[in-house]
């Protein structure tokens, strides 16, 4: 079960709603060591994690790890307008650091209120606006300043790293979270179920036979499947009836009944399907499932 737990956490890695890829704890290892960050980086700029690593200590982060730029008439990238006035700052008393995505960051001296300022570039030439620096901002400068290869790139690239490291730490608990609490794994680990109750159910000289068992029965010992063959149209099965699920879970003869009518017109298909609220309850045939059946489950009968 331990090679399958490792899959399931490789493979929320790699889905796309998280990196996209499962060897991301690799992947950063070998960015951590590089001279400029490479392609992709951009996508996990705005993860929560990168993003509250800056959150409320923005200017001290900026001072400490990236470079302020010296401009002149030929900084690029700048309305013209714009330029002229950094360029003029006397550049003991304002810094001016600079990103790839949004206007220029102007910090002032320790004690200077307001401390920082950011000004935003609008599309017509020669006007901008100003409006406070927020973490994304920093991250922004941070990323320019590694990507540039500026006299700090190395703590640059260090603090991204590290937060980018807790975002990854995050998802991997959180999956670890999901697996252990599963009910049923796939048999190359990468899908799994989570259900409050599992009932197995078969047939015995045509007569169909259900067991109910908690969640935690198949925990340790999780029931083992090719859970591609979950028919996603059967799922909400038990919608029919709105007090389904709450009298399953109370043991009452009402569910017990309805459970056996639903498990009579499915059996025949000889198919997992799943049903359930919240986390619901995870039905199927016996014969989907390898291993020895638990002990103390509770026969539903008529």
């Amino acid at each position: 079960m331990g090679e399958r737990r490792v899959a399931y956490v490789r493979a929320r890695f790699a889905d796309i709603g998280e990196f996209g890829t499962e060897d991301i704890e690799d992947w950063l290892e070998c960015q951590r060591v590089s001279p400029v960050p490479a392609a992709g980086w951009e996508s996990f700029l705005s993860c929560p994690t990168i993003l509250d690593a800056a959150r409320q200590c923005e200017v001290e982060v900026l001072r400490r790890n990236a470079d302020p730029v010296p401009v002149t008439a030929q900084t690029p990238g700048l309305v013209r307008g714009l330029r002229t006035l950094l360029a003029a700052l006397d550049p003991y008393k304002a810094s001016v650091y600079l990103g790839q995505s949004f206007g220029p960051v102007i910090l002032f001296p320790h004690g200077s209120k307001p401390p920082s300022m950011r000004i935003e570039q609008e599309k017509e030439e020669g006007h901008f606006s100003f409006s406070t620096l927020e973490s994304v901002h920093v991250i922004d400068v941070l990323f320019t300043t590694w990507k540039n290869r500026g006299a700090k790139y190395e703590a640059a690239r260090k603090f991204l790293c590290d937060a980018f490291a807790e975002e990854i730490g995050r998802v991997r608990i959180r999956a670890e979270y999901d697996f252990d609490t599963s009910v049923a794994v796939s048999d190359d680990g990468t899908r799994v179920v989570q259900a409050d109750w599992v009932v197995l159910f078969e047939e015995v000289r045509g007569v169909a036979r259900a067991y109910r068992y908690p969640a935690e029965a198949f925990m340790l010992d999780k029931l083992e499947a090719d859970l591609g063959c979950i028919d996603r149209e059967e799922i909400g099965l038990a919608e029919t009836s709105g007090d389904f699920f709450h009298t399953l879970k109370q043991g009452q003869t009402s569910a017990q009944t309805l459970i056996l009518s639903c498990l009579e017109v499915r059996v025949a298909q000889e198919r997992i399907f799943l049903t359930g609220d919240e986390q619901g309850i995870f039905m199927s045939h016996r014969r989907f499932f390898r291993g020895p059946q638990p002990q103390n489950g509770e026969a539903i009968s008529r």
